[in-house]
């Protein structure tokens, strides 16, 4: 599976469980990704995921970040692989 298709995948299921709708008001969508956030500053990362053994739960909550992000981008019909490569292109061009 491609960057896209695991966004499109994220998208679908995230619709099917009834965490987001085609129509869910942005801020809704914001709050998710501000809250999994928060679950990433309880994680340990000496302690295994209750979910995915082999990972800390630090791991999974910095994944559970980005299928948020990745679900929230192609809701916006975004080419998420390209968006991506984008952004990591001009990081690459800036002088700090």
């Amino acid at each position: 599976m491609n960057i896209n298709e695991i966004a499109e995948h994220a998208y679908k299921r995230a619709l099917e469980r009834g965490k987001i709708t085609e129509v869910s008001a942005p801020m809704k969508r914001y709050a998710e990704c501000k809250d999994e956030f928060c679950e990433l500053l309880k994680a340990n990362e000496d302690v295994s995921s209750e979910h995915i053994s082999e990972y800390s739960e630090v791991q999974e909550e910095l994944v559970d970040i980005l299928i948020v992000c990745l679900t929230e981008l192609h809701r916006r019909n975004d080419n998420v692989e390209r968006i991506i490569m984008r952004k990591l292109d001009y990081n690459d061009k800036r002088i700090d």
